[in-house]
This record gives C-alpha cells, sequence and structure tokens, in this order.
C-alpha cells in the first residue's frame, strides 16, 4: 500500500445536488433505486420518496449546478519489450477491466482519454465522456490488440513523446454544457516497462506541467511502472526514474523514496514482474487505477443561486455503493464548507469527507440546498 497519499477504497465519485424543497426536519428522503437486473451493479440514480410541491413551488427552483470535471489521459507504452513476460497482457486487460467499471459506475463528468506510444505516438483517443458507447467503443479498440507490437510505434521508448501529446490531449479538452469550464481535475497516468532515452527532458516537462497556474493547470502526473523489483539492472527498467516522474507530477507520497529498498516505499505504482504472474500483475494494475481514479476526483461541486434558495439549510450525504448513507458535518477541517463564506458558489469537502467520498465505488455524493419560505 502506498503511504503518505489518502488512500482509501480505491473508486469513483458520483457528484450530485439537488435543491430540497421541505424545512430541515420535513425534508424528503431520497432512496436507491434497485439495481439493474441486466449488470447487476449499483445504479446511482435516486428518486424522492415525498412527490409534494409546496405552495411557493421551490421544487421548481432555477438553482443551477455544474460538477468539475475529472479529465484523465492514460498514455500506455508499446514498445516491444512489453510483449515479454506477460506484461502487456495484464497491462491491456487491467486497462480494459477498469473502462468497464467506469462505463458502468461512473456519473457523468469523468471523461477518458488514452494513447500508445514508443519511440513516436501511435493511436490516439482524446478525452471523452467513457458512458458514451461510442466513445468506450474507440476507447476499447485501441488498447485491445494481441500484442503492444505490432502495431508498436517505432519500438524504442522515448517517454517525451508520449507525455507531451497526454498533456495536449487534457489541456485541449473542453467540458460539455452543464460542466464547470475554467475549473478541471486534469490528470495523466503513463504506463511503463522500459528505460526512456529522454529521462531528463521527460522529468523537466511533468515538473513544468504540474507548475501549470489555473485554469490551465496543474495537471497531475501518475507513474506505473511494470517491471522487476529488485531490480539488477537499469539497462531494461528503472524503478528510480518512475519514482521521479510521481514525485515531478505531484502524485509521490510525501514520505517515499526512489531509492527505497522495498517497492511499498517507491514513489509510483510498482508492478512486480519477478514470477511473471499474469493474474497478480493484472490484479495490481487494476488497484492502481482504482487508486488513480479516487485521488484523480474532485471534492467540489458549484452552484448558483436564486432568491428562493436558502444557504443557511444545507445537507451534504455521502452514499456507498451499498446504499449506505453518512452526512457530513459542516466543518472546514474534516467536513463540507462554503468556497467563499460572504459569496459561496461550490461546496468543498475537506479532510476525512473528501477521502471518504472518493472511497465509494459506484457512490454518489448528495448536496441538498434548502428554499426559503418552505413549510
Amino acid at each position: 500500500m502506498r503511504k503518505g497519499l489518502l488512500v482509501f477504497a480505491p473508486f469513483a465519485l458520483a457528484g450530485l445536488l439537488h435543491v430540497a424543497c421541505s424545512s430541515p426536519r420535513d425534508r424528503a428522503e431520497f432512496t436507491p433505486l434497485p439495481s439493474s437486473t441486466e449488470d447487476g451493479g449499483f445504479t446511482s440514480g435516486f428518486e424522492s420518496t415525498d412527490a409534494s410541491t409546496d405552495a411557493q413551488g421551490c421544487s421548481e427552483s432555477k438553482t443551477e449546478i455544474q460538477r468539475v470535471p475529472v479529465v484523465i489521459e492514460f498514455a500506455v507504452d508499446d514498445s516491444g519489450s512489453m510483449d515479454s513476460g506477460g506484461k502487456w497482457t495484464a497491462a491491456r486487460d487491467a486497462i480494459l477491466a477498469a473502462f468497464d467499471d467506469m462505463k458502468n459506475t461512473s456519473a457523468p463528468g469523468l471523461f477518458v482519454g488514452l494513447l500508445r506510444w514508443s519511440t513516436n505516438v501511435g493511436e490516439k483517443v482524446d478525452p471523452g465522456d467513457i458512458t458514451d458507447t461510442n466513445h468506450y467503443d474507440e476507447l476499447v479498440s485501441t488498447i485491445n490488440t494481441p500484442k503492444a507490437c505490432p502495431p508498436c510505434n517505432g519500438g524504442g521508448t522515448t517517454m517525451g513523446r508520449g507525455l507531451d501529446a497526454a498533456y495536449k490531449a487534457v489541456e485541449g479538452f473542453k467540458a460539455p454544457a452543464g460542466f464547470v469550464q475554467d475549473k478541471m481535475s486534469r490528470a495523466v497516468v503513463v504506463v511503463s516497462d522500459g528505460t526512456p532515452t529522454d529521462k531528463a527532458a521527460s522529468e523537466t516537462l511533468v515538473d513544468s506541467k504540474l507548475n501549470l497556474q489555473p485554469p490551465d493547470g496543474p495537471i497531475l502526473t501518475f507513474s506505473v511502472g511494470i517491471g522487476p523489483f529488485p531490480t539488477t539492472s537499469t539497462g531494461t527498467y528503472d524503478p528510480a526514474f518512475m519514482s521521479r516522474i510521481a514525485i515531478n507530477g505531484g502524485t509521490a507520497p510525501v514520505d517515499c523514496s526512489p531509492d527505497s529498498a522495498f517497492a511499498e516505499g517507491l514513489c509510483h505504482f510498482q508492478i512486480n514482474t519477478n514470477d511473471s504472474d499474469y493474474t497478480a500483475m493484472k490484479q495490481a494494475l487494476i488497484d492502481a487505477i482504482n487508486q488513480i481514479r479516487a485521488i484523480s476526483a474532485t471534492c467540489e461541486f458549484t452552484f448558483s443561486t436564486n432568491e428562493d434558495t436558502n444557504l443557511n439549510d444545507v445537507k451534504v450525504e455521502i452514499t456507498d455503493d451499498d446504499g449506505n448513507k453518512t452526512e457530513i458535518p459542516e466543518d472546514p477541517e474534516n467536513g463540507w464548507s462554503f468556497n467563499d463564506p460572504e459569496n459561496p458558489t461550490s461546496i468543498v469537502l475537506n479532510g476525512e469527507a473528501c477521502a471518504a467520498s472518493n472511497g465509494t465505488v459506484s457512490g454518489r455524493v448528495d448536496v441538498i440546498l434548502g428554499c426559503k419560505g418552505a413549510n
């Protein structure tokens, strides 16, 4: 387990906000809709058990809610070395499994892309709504090949070109209507088993993207290294380099070390290939991707108010994938708070509340805004 970061159950967050039209003690109860009988998965839809409308028509409130988008581009090494030891098969199948889970459980607001690189950048899919069938199919067809090489893109390992293309993909993303345009959670996930020929340039590039100022950045970079550990030579795999990518990318645990003698102490996600165990590698990759999804998830939910909105009556609930609800207290340290107490435009989850909200796979956050004059 990685130390230092908020490491929690590795799942994606669905953030939804509702306008409540009842007084605090008469607030409508919300219950999870039944699971789909087709896929057996938890649905994030909710329905009110109180269909009443008050005299002022507060249920027709025009309060506008927007989600902060989460944009992730996967940059996957498809050099020839990925075909040895079952590495490509494990990486491909783990990414396919993660994409399938995202498609079935993610709420609107998660936008995912993928590209393949080695010496050059090859097949590329810009971020899009992974719940959209056409976009999902494009992602799947891009990664779902029997071997990494062919269709390898030059055969060598020039990481900077893959990273640069991935950064351009997330930088160029435009959120659709209904999402916050000037705030985004941006991340690139680089997956590699090699020792690139451009180590220093790659590290510098990663650092520059972390230091981009809003609204263009910052862009986090997650590093997933697939190779033997401990390694006897850095000629074919360099875990210390992969850790430095995580450090420069802003995703390293605070107490990690690129020179750690233990995999748990490294700064990147280390996928060990010493035993060429496909099952173990695949599961480790799935766990890494799930943690990345959780860490990338936003803990901010924006809104605009109208004359009927009562910001003295706010309720924040987290519902996990089993339908269990937890009400979050107003607390600037480990609960919710307004981004600006004098002129609030968003709800922010802090500390333990943010970690908890990111720890529910098909779960959701509900922010219920009260209405003035409600009975």
